[in-house]
């Protein structure tokens, strides 16, 4: 039987950032840790900042055995008072770097 792992709770703002760092689909470099606002819920996780005149949302996320990580570029629209999504990428993180950066625990 294989082994079960579960996404670790409490994971710290360091290891967001390098995650989203690592797997930037835009390929920019994120802006530095300390201009990013980061917010988390259970297992999701939020990283929010400015680059380029664009506000960014990166979400971390496990769902159906798999992890992801999902980039959203939003400009704000001054008329309307909205947020207009322009893109959005999301990338899977492959299993194998989740256990060696140690984002996982092993189930008992």
């Amino acid at each position: 039987m294989a082994d079960k792992y579960f996404f670790k709770s409490g994971l710290t703002k360091t290891q967001v950032y390098n995650m989203a760092s690592t797997f930037n689909p835009f390929g920019f470099q994120l802006p530095s840790i300390r201009k990013c606002i980061f917010k988390h819920y259970r297992n999701a996780y939020w990283l929010n900042f400015q680059y380029d005149d664009y506000d960014w949302r990166v979400y971390v996320s496990s769902c159906a055995g798999g992890c992801f990580i999902k980039f959203q570029k939003y400009l704000y629209d001054w008329d309307s008072g909205a947020s207009v999504r322009c893109k959005r990428e999301t990338v899977f993180i492959p299993f194998q770097y989740l256990v060696d950066n140690d984002f996982l625990r092993k189930a008992v």
